[in-house]
């Protein structure tokens, strides 16, 4: 094993080296954070496989979407989550049913917006 090898735990291979990225929430309209994710991730060089996630879209950038990460049709590394706080929970549920083994939430509403979103958290 290599120096290198040694200094990254093997658990956060999937965030800090995915090889599949699910994007939850990616959206058609260029304006969406969903969308700019998806399309910095197929712009600037990752060379793993991008799964764009939204129930309403069927292809976003001419890559076909998915309505949920259950319907991926393979195991995702990481998960970048970027739906509003209502949806987010159980969307990390979700994930954690398909096995994806990372997730980024970005989201607004909770520590942030005071106690009761803090609680949420």
């Amino acid at each position: 094993m290599t120096a290198p090898d040694l200094a990254r735990p093997a658990a956060l291979a999937p965030l800090l080296a995915p090889r599949t990225i699910a994007v939850i929430g990616a959206s058609p309209r260029a304006s969406n954070m969903g969308h700019q994710i998806l399309s910095n991730l197929l712009d600037f060089g990752f060379a793993g496989t991008v799964y764009p996630v939204n129930p309403r879209a069927h292809a976003i950038r001419a890559v076909r979407a998915y309505p949920t990460i259950a319907d991926v049709p393979e195991p995702v590394d990481t998960a970048v989550v970027v739906v509003p706080k209502e949806q987010a929970l159980e969307v990390a549920a979700q994930c954690g049913e398909a096995g994806v083994k990372g997730l980024i939430v970005i989201t607004a509403g909770f520590a942030e917006a005071g106690h009761s979103g803090a609680a949420l958290e």
